[in-house]
């Protein structure tokens, strides 16, 4: 329970961060209260009179298990520590009140009578701020002798030199330390008193000492942290009555289809105390029938960091992670931001948040007294819709396919019971039009004249005005045309079925799994023949190099005067191989070399003369396995050849090449599936 007092205190024996109890005597029962030190002021010139301000009052009771707990968890957040000191300074004309001017960190020049001011500014931790001021004065003139007598010189004005401010920690919050003064500010554990020395050195070469004390509070109770959260989803065909009991539950995000609407959610958080809550399942997607692609949730990421920061942290700072971090001493807070990523691609994401403080242990606290038993609460009164929000589908102009879904009743309870009947309703609509029937308290939207609709439903019960707001939005799903003119975009990896494209209403290409097709489309549209990658290997019958490159290209046409398709040609990254005659727009080569034209003719018998052949027998050691020989030319091959192998056997899956060709020599590689001895023929050209 929560209070207001004012009080002010005198002759204070405590400091910033400190919790005192107080007893009210106004009262036939004495009551007792709680209360933090908020802020100090101490007077060092006037004994007993340093004064504070107390806030955060509580009233104390007797029940250790609930309420004294309640009170250690809100004063965990309250220890507070020294974050920063500032020293300023300004003239003034009364010694007494602290001048309203501005105050400057340098020492200003005073004149006689004037007062120099130092005001020390301490800040904590938790944003509370102490202020302490001291004050000397310049002195005036003497004033002149009686006439005939020389009269006493004046004293001399006395300023401030220089001031310096120096920390120390001690045990002692009464009694001044006698160890080091450091000019930075110490570590200070709970318990302990951070002592402030302010020295000033006045220009008379007198100084002067102030002190001040701070107390570091004790630890709290353990703090309660987050565990874990953990996500479950239900794709259902109700938009109502789902609870988590509901079968069907997953921590996996399930589809939602035309039999399943609703994608439904709830989280339950796990705290480190091994207690846990469970949020009420609610709608987060709804799915449309038909229309453009809607922009629904396509996962939720939660971000968390430990940090001994209370304030001042975004989603840019180091050492986010999306598990859950332990909290600790050193970093106290447990902060937290979402990511939404919505199925067009965008994303969304929350500003990060305290979710968890650490408490360090603290002493039990002493037994409050019994406390009296409290009045019964009135019922309270809510405003309930069926049906909150919803998306329409639409077609690629942006109009509703379906209004069916965009529907609902309002309901207003006192307490667990209905009193929708004995309220007043009134409604407004934006953005699209519809339907309210006051006797059910129904409304139906009927058409839409913007992207978003709302209608406003307020209901007045008991002299109590309630509002509730159904909001109605566009949503696009699946895009069907009949001609596209262009798409512009980076898609990503795509993944399509069968692709064709026509020309004058006829098939011309389509890409089909692993091959390119081709057909006439200036005819008839017959199949022309396709392109296909494969991976090709040795089958023993064709004498190519498909063992030593096993991927490439297959060509498979038509040959003249055939009746079927066939594998023409396969192109590897290093050569080719033809399946068929080589054909020159339709006719055999081979029959066409006795009827060239002069000039190719005499290129063929220019050719000829630099053409030698011979032939060789070679051995096989190991059979299904290439080897290499050295062959030698025969005397006659006066000039480094270029060599052309051909195997002179008839028994399959014998293969032969050569290179490495030299004046005398080349190497030949081999292969045979038996280690009997073949004949091979060599065909060189000189170069």
């Amino acid at each position: 329970m929560k209070v207001t007092y004012e009080a002010s205190l005198y002759d204070l024996r405590a400091d910033i961060g400190d919790t005192v109890q107080i007893a009210d005597n106004r009262f036939q029962e004495k009551v007792y209260l709680s209360a933090r030190i908020q802020s100090v002021r101490n007077h060092y010139t006037v004994s007993g009179q340093d004064s504070g301000v107390l806030a955060n009052y509580k009233i104390l009771t007797s029940n250790p298990t609930s309420q004294v707990t309640q009170i250690m968890e809100q004063l965990k957040d309250q220890i507070v520590s020294v974050k920063s000191t500032e020293i300023t300074y300004q003239i003034g004309n009364s010694g007494v009140e602290p001048p309203e001017g501005q105050w400057v960190p340098n020492p200003p020049q005073t004149s006689p009578g004037q007062y120099l001011w130092t005001r020390k500014t301490t800040t904590y931790t938790n944003g509370s701020q102490t202020t302490e001021y001291s004050v000397s004065r310049n002195g005036d003139d003497g004033k002149d002798g009686e006439d005939g007598k020389p009269g006493p010189a004046g004293q001399d004005g006395r300023g401030v030199r220089s001031t310096s401010v120096t920390y120390q920690s001690s045990s002692s919050g009464t009694t001044i330390p006698t160890g080091v003064w450091s000019s930075s500010i110490p570590s200070v554990s709970a318990g302990k008193y951070l002592w402030t020395r302010t020295v000033i050195e006045y220009t008379d070469d007198t100084s002067s000492t102030l002190y001040s004390v701070s107390k570091m509070g004790g630890n709290g109770t353990d703090g309660k942290g987050i565990k874990s959260i953990t996500e479950y989803y239900l794709a259902s065909a109700s938009s109502s009555g789902v609870t988590t009991s509901t079968s069907g539950w997953t921590t996996k995000i399930q589809m939602i289809t035309t039999s399943k609407k609703y994608l439904w959610n709830y989280e339950v958080t796990h705290y480190t105390d091994d207690t846990s809550t469970t949020t009420s399942p609610c709608i987060i997607g709804v799915y449309g029938d038909k229309g453009a692609t809607g922009n629904g949730i396509q996962s939720i990421t939660n971000y968390y960091l430990a940090t001994a920061s209370g304030s001042d942290v975004t989603t840019d700072t180091s050492g986010w992670t999306t598990t859950v971090q332990t909290i600790s001493a050193a970093k106290k807070y447990l902060w937290n931001y979402e990511v939404v990523t919505y199925t067009n691609g965008n994303q969304s994401e929350t500003a990060p948040h305290i979710i968890g403080v650490y408490g360090d242990q603290g002493k039990p606290g002493k037994d409050g007294t019994d406390g009296k038993d409290g009045v019964d609460g009135t019922d309270g009164i809510s405003m309930i819709l069926s049906n909150e929000a919803v998306a329409l589908p639409c077609d690629i102009e942006g109009n509703p396919l379906d209004y069916s879904p965009a529907t609902g009743t309002a309901y207003v309870y006192k307490g667990a019971s209905d009193v929708s009947a004995s309220a007043t309703w009134t409604v407004s609509w934006s953005g699209m039009t519809g339907t309210w029937t006051a006797s059910s308290r129904t409304y139906k939207v009927t058409g839409m004249t913007a992207d978003v609709g709302k209608l406003t439903i307020k209901a007045v019960y008991s002299g109590i005005t309630l509002t509730k707001v159904f909001t109605v939005t566009k949503a696009l799903k699946n895009i069907k045309v009949n001609k596209l003119s262009a798409i512009s975009g980076v898609l990503g990896e795509v993944t399509t079925g069968k692709i064709t494209n026509t020309s004058g209403g006829k098939k011309a290409l389509v890409i089909n799994d692993n091959a390119v097709e081709f057909y006439d489309y200036t005819t008839n549209g017959e199949f022309c023949g396709r392109i296909r990658g494969s991976k090709f290997q040795n089958d023993g019958v064709h004498k190519c190099m498909r063992h030593e490159v096993e991927y490439g290209v297959e060509w498979v046409g038509k040959i003249p005067g055939s009746s079927d398709y066939t594998d023409m040609m396969y192109l590897f990254p290093d050569g080719f191989a033809l399946e068929v005659p080589l054909y020159n727009y339709g006719r055999n080569m081979t029959r066409v070399f006795n009827n060239l034209p002069d000039d190719t003719q005499g290129t063929i018998d220019r050719l000829n003369g630099r053409i030698q052949a011979f032939s060789a027998s070679v051995s096989i050691s190991k059979a299904n396995t290439w080897e290499t020989q050295v062959v030698k030319f025969p005397k006659a091959f006066e000039k480094a050849p270029i060599v052309i192998v051909q195997a002179q056997t008839g028994q399959n899956g014998t293969l032969v090449w050569a290179d490495g060709a030299t004046t005398t020599q080349f190497t030949l590689h081999k292969y045979r599936p038996s280690t009997t001895a073949f004949g091979i023929q060599i065909i060189a050209v000189s170069d």
